[in-house]
Protein backbone atom coordinates (compact mmCIF):
# COMPACT_ATOMS: atom_id res chain seq x y z
CA UNK A 1 0.00 0.00 0.00
CA UNK A 2 1.48 3.44 -0.64
CA UNK A 3 2.30 5.97 2.18
CA UNK A 4 2.25 9.48 2.08
CA UNK A 5 2.10 12.18 4.97
CA UNK A 6 -1.75 12.96 4.21
CA UNK A 7 -2.22 15.00 7.33
CA UNK A 8 -6.12 13.27 7.11
CA UNK A 9 -7.56 14.01 10.70
CA UNK A 10 -10.67 11.83 11.99
CA UNK A 11 -12.10 13.09 15.19
CA UNK A 12 -14.99 11.68 17.20
CA UNK A 13 -16.95 13.30 19.64
CA UNK A 14 -19.63 12.43 22.64
CA UNK A 15 -22.06 14.49 23.76
CA UNK A 16 -25.01 14.41 25.98
CA UNK A 17 -27.45 17.57 26.00
CA UNK A 18 -29.52 18.68 29.08
CA UNK A 19 -32.00 16.40 28.09
CA UNK A 20 -30.02 13.47 28.97
CA UNK A 21 -30.01 12.33 25.10
CA UNK A 22 -26.13 11.22 23.94
CA UNK A 23 -25.56 11.78 20.62
CA UNK A 24 -21.76 11.49 18.32
CA UNK A 25 -20.10 13.68 16.25
CA UNK A 26 -17.76 12.22 13.98
CA UNK A 27 -15.75 14.61 11.84
CA UNK A 28 -13.44 12.93 8.94
CA UNK A 29 -11.20 15.12 6.97
CA UNK A 30 -8.57 14.19 3.52
CA UNK A 31 -6.34 16.80 2.43
CA UNK A 32 -4.98 13.90 -0.46
CA UNK A 33 -7.17 11.95 -2.49
CA UNK A 34 -6.34 8.22 -1.28
CA UNK A 35 -5.12 5.84 -3.28
CA UNK A 36 -7.89 3.01 -4.23
CA UNK A 37 -7.53 0.17 -1.95
CA UNK A 38 -5.97 -3.10 -3.51
CA UNK A 39 -5.89 -6.99 -2.50
CA UNK A 40 -2.43 -6.93 -1.26
CA UNK A 41 -2.47 -10.96 0.11
CA UNK A 42 0.16 -13.27 -0.93
CA UNK A 43 -1.25 -15.35 -3.68
CA UNK A 44 -1.19 -19.22 -3.13
CA UNK A 45 0.99 -19.51 -5.80
CA UNK A 46 3.70 -17.44 -4.57
CA UNK A 47 3.43 -18.79 -1.24
CA UNK A 48 3.87 -22.64 -2.19
CA UNK A 49 6.98 -21.41 -4.00
CA UNK A 50 8.18 -19.86 -1.01
CA UNK A 51 7.19 -23.17 1.05
CA UNK A 52 8.92 -25.73 -1.35
CA UNK A 53 12.25 -23.40 -1.00
CA UNK A 54 12.16 -22.04 2.48
CA UNK A 55 14.45 -24.85 3.87
CA UNK A 56 17.14 -23.82 1.90
CA UNK A 57 16.77 -20.59 0.16
CA UNK A 58 17.35 -17.21 0.97
CA UNK A 59 14.55 -14.61 1.41
CA UNK A 60 16.67 -12.37 -1.29
CA UNK A 61 16.99 -15.02 -3.52
CA UNK A 62 13.08 -15.64 -2.99
CA UNK A 63 11.59 -12.18 -3.38
CA UNK A 64 13.37 -12.04 -6.97
CA UNK A 65 11.96 -15.05 -8.27
CA UNK A 66 8.48 -14.86 -6.70
CA UNK A 67 8.65 -10.91 -7.88
CA UNK A 68 9.42 -11.88 -11.32
CA UNK A 69 6.09 -13.99 -11.47
CA UNK A 70 3.89 -11.86 -8.90
CA UNK A 71 4.86 -8.46 -9.30
CA UNK A 72 2.27 -7.25 -7.08
CA UNK A 73 3.70 -9.01 -4.19
CA UNK A 74 6.15 -7.27 -1.98
CA UNK A 75 9.92 -7.97 -1.23
CA UNK A 76 8.56 -7.94 2.72
CA UNK A 77 5.88 -9.63 2.15
CA UNK A 78 8.43 -12.66 1.27
CA UNK A 79 10.93 -12.13 3.82
CA UNK A 80 7.91 -12.18 6.44
CA UNK A 81 6.38 -15.53 4.65
CA UNK A 82 9.92 -16.84 4.17
CA UNK A 83 10.80 -16.35 7.97
CA UNK A 84 7.55 -17.95 9.49
CA UNK A 85 7.85 -21.10 7.26
CA UNK A 86 11.56 -21.60 7.78
CA UNK A 87 11.22 -21.06 11.53
CA UNK A 88 10.79 -24.40 11.86
CA UNK A 89 14.36 -25.32 10.81
CA UNK A 90 15.80 -23.33 13.59
CA UNK A 91 13.66 -22.10 16.22
CA UNK A 92 13.90 -23.57 19.37
CA UNK A 93 12.52 -21.48 22.12
CA UNK A 94 10.41 -18.56 22.51
CA UNK A 95 13.41 -16.87 23.93
CA UNK A 96 15.69 -15.50 21.50
CA UNK A 97 18.58 -16.02 23.55
CA UNK A 98 17.76 -20.18 25.12
CA UNK A 99 16.64 -20.53 21.48
CA UNK A 100 19.98 -20.01 19.77
CA UNK A 101 22.03 -21.78 22.71
CA UNK A 102 19.84 -24.72 21.83
CA UNK A 103 20.04 -24.70 18.32
CA UNK A 104 23.96 -24.58 18.36
CA UNK A 105 24.35 -27.70 21.17
CA UNK A 106 22.50 -29.68 18.42
CA UNK A 107 25.54 -28.46 16.04
CA UNK A 108 28.49 -29.38 18.75
CA UNK A 109 30.56 -31.11 15.93
CA UNK A 110 30.43 -27.61 14.01
CA UNK A 111 30.92 -24.83 16.62
CA UNK A 112 31.99 -24.80 20.34
CA UNK A 113 29.98 -22.34 23.13
CA UNK A 114 31.79 -19.90 24.64
CA UNK A 115 31.32 -19.11 28.88
CA UNK A 116 31.90 -15.45 29.14
CA UNK A 117 32.92 -13.62 32.49
CA UNK A 118 32.36 -10.63 34.08
CA UNK A 119 28.90 -10.41 31.95
CA UNK A 120 26.97 -7.21 33.86
CA UNK A 121 24.07 -8.26 35.64
CA UNK A 122 21.09 -7.52 33.37
CA UNK A 123 23.19 -8.45 30.19
CA UNK A 124 22.44 -11.64 28.23
CA UNK A 125 25.13 -12.94 26.02
CA UNK A 126 25.56 -16.15 23.87
CA UNK A 127 29.09 -16.44 22.51
CA UNK A 128 30.21 -19.09 20.00
CA UNK A 129 33.04 -20.07 17.44
CA UNK A 130 32.40 -21.74 14.31
CA UNK A 131 35.20 -24.82 14.58
CA UNK A 132 35.64 -25.06 11.01
CA UNK A 133 37.03 -21.35 10.56
CA UNK A 134 38.72 -20.74 13.59
CA UNK A 135 40.90 -24.23 13.13
CA UNK A 136 42.68 -23.20 10.21
CA UNK A 137 42.76 -19.85 12.01
CA UNK A 138 44.89 -21.06 15.31
CA UNK A 139 47.70 -19.62 16.16
CA UNK A 140 47.33 -17.05 12.68
CA UNK A 141 44.96 -14.55 14.41
CA UNK A 142 46.39 -11.77 16.67
CA UNK A 143 42.99 -9.79 17.04
CA UNK A 144 39.17 -10.22 16.76
CA UNK A 145 36.95 -7.67 16.58
CA UNK A 146 33.50 -7.74 16.64
CA UNK A 147 30.83 -4.11 16.49
CA UNK A 148 27.41 -4.66 18.26
CA UNK A 149 24.35 -2.32 18.48
CA UNK A 150 24.49 -2.44 21.94
CA UNK A 151 26.00 1.56 23.30
CA UNK A 152 27.03 -0.65 26.36
CA UNK A 153 30.42 0.51 28.53
CA UNK A 154 31.97 -2.90 29.89
CA UNK A 155 34.60 -5.69 29.06
CA UNK A 156 33.65 -9.46 28.64
CA UNK A 157 36.30 -12.29 28.55
CA UNK A 158 36.43 -15.96 28.29
CA UNK A 159 38.98 -18.67 27.38
CA UNK A 160 38.99 -20.10 24.41
CA UNK A 161 42.27 -22.25 24.94
CA UNK A 162 40.56 -25.02 26.26
CA UNK A 163 38.50 -25.91 23.12
CA UNK A 164 39.15 -27.85 20.28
Amino acid sequence: MKRYPCRSRLSIKYHVNSAGNAYIVISLHHHFKHVLYVDVSMPPEAMEMIRDQAEWATPSILAVQVRKIYSQVSTAQVYNAWRELSEVHWRRDDLQIPSANKLLKEFGDEADIFEPKHVPEGVEILAWGMKKIAGPLKGKIIEVGMDATCMCNFNISFNANNRS
